[in-house]
């Protein structure tokens, strides 16, 4: 996950939970590890926009770990954020409390680490004041040596010196901008794409604000080309009003399906005019990794029930992805699909 690598990663823990269907899973009761893999798997889900499937799994984690009595922090944090993804904010901070209860009772360290969570979900509420109260009590600076193990703190720092940059804090930017350029470093030496991916999105956003509108292009298209191995789209629309016009420059320059997938998650992006749905064969809104990955299970004779054991999924989120699915092809049926897609070579045969 960190490498970027999420197709790699979700199926690693598809076969991890496969592993312990067939292994551990005693008198139906998951053992307590595999609130991890669901935890992850949330995580994954949530980089891919997926935001009410993240949610389900986060829930789920949740669910086990209190089936055995046991406390996971970071599945509370986990879910703090999957809650505040869908806007669900009071609900994200009862989360985050009780994170922080349990980080307090193990050390310094990890109190630190969720704090500094909270403050980026302050930010994702528009509670501004708060979280540049926690950037002063931090005691955190852009000129900081920045060790290892504090590098997400400084990266959130960097979103909290963004933040107030873009309320007219000049001096902000300044610091932000120093502070970004310092991490990619570090996160390009560790090949830390994910963390590296969030780096180049932000100073995109901080060359907005400083009216470098090169050199936010330049940002962005280094951003584009390393979250495309993973199909990453969540991080690019966070922040949607002040991305969707950079990413629509980009497109206006070296258009790409990963450009019009992470477009499309605005939800209200214009589409090109076509006599049909097909460009090139391919589909002028594609389909999903996840949304194939459920077709290729339509051609065959397993039920939604069964599509959902397989994939790891809700049957209502399965039920969701074949509705996407026939809206995409323009068709009415599990069997139009099939045929609809192997016409297109989205599927063999």
């Amino acid at each position: 996950v960190e490498r970027g690598q999420l197709h790699e990663a979700f199926s690693a823990c598809q076969d991890a939970l496969k592993y312990v269907e067939s292994s551990f899973k005693m008198g139906g009761r998951n053992p307590v590890a595999t609130a991890y893999i669901y935890f992850r798997l949330s995580t994954i889900l949530r980089h891919w926009n997926e935001l009410e499937e993240s949610l389900w799994h986060a829930k789920r984690a949740l669910e086990i770990t209190q089936k055995w009595g046991s406390g996971f922090r970071l599945v509370y944090v986990n879910l703090a954020i999957a809650l505040q993804a869908v806007s669900q904010d009071q609900e994200s901070m009862r989360a985050i409390q009780k994170a922080e209860t349990m980080a307090a009772e193990e050390s310094e360290f990890w109190l630190a680490d969720i704090r500094s969570v909270r403050a980026l979900l302050w930010l994702d509420q528009g509670n501004m004041s708060a979280a540049f109260r926690w950037a002063q009590e931090s005691g955190l600076s852009a000129e900081d040596e920045i060790p290892f193990s504090q590098q997400r703190l400084y990266l959130t720092l960097a979103q909290v010196l963004l933040a107030q940059g873009q309320n007219g804090d000049r001096a902000a930017l300044d610091k932000a901008l120093h502070l970004l350029s310092r991490l990619q470093v570090l996160f390009s030496n560790s090949n830390a794409q994910a963390y590296l991916l969030q780096v180049l999105i932000f100073k995109a956003l901080v060359f907005q604000a400083h009216g470098k509108t090169k050199e936010a292009q330049e940002a962005i298209r280094q951003a584009l080309s390393t979250g495309e191995p993973g199909d990453y789209i969540r991080v690019f629309v966070r922040d949607a009003g002040k991305m969707k016009g950079l990413l629509e420059q980009a497109a206006s320059k070296e258009n790409s399906l990963y450009l019009q997938r992470i477009l499309s998650a605005f939800g209200n992006n214009p589409q090109p005019e076509v006599s049909k749905a097909i460009i090139s064969n391919a589909l002028v809104e594609p389909l999903t990794q996840r949304e194939v990955e459920v077709l290729s299970k339509l051609d065959t004779e397993m039920s939604i029930p069964e599509i959902s054991n397989e994939l790891i999924l809700s049957v209502d989120t399965v039920r969701t992805h074949i509705k996407r699915i026939y809206r995409k092809l323009d068709v009415h049926s599990r069997y139009e699909a099939v045929t609809r897609a192997k016409d297109l070579k989205l599927l063999l045969g």
